[in-house]
């Protein structure tokens, strides 16, 4: 794959019949995603926004679960 961390090219949202957003993107950018999250996750805290820093962690645990269950 030339090009895997072009964003535009290499990510697409589609809507389902019942409003649903559907994001598909490649597995580099999916890691790279993850670890944005997770560093958002430890800045959050390091500020103070405990519940915001609960939340995103709560996010990067269902992606980390979603990725894993691929392999």
């Amino acid at each position: 794959m030339i090009d895997i961390y072009n964003y535009r090219k290499n990510i697409t949202i589609t809507t389902t019949p019942n409003g649903d957003k559907v994001i598909t993107m490649n597995d580099a950018i999916l890691t790279f995603l993850i670890n944005c999250i997770s560093d958002a996750s430890a800045y959050q805290r390091s500020k103070g926004h405990n519940a915001t820093a609960d939340d995103t962690k709560e996010m990067w645990k269902a992606l980390m679960k979603k990725h894993n269950e691929e392999d």
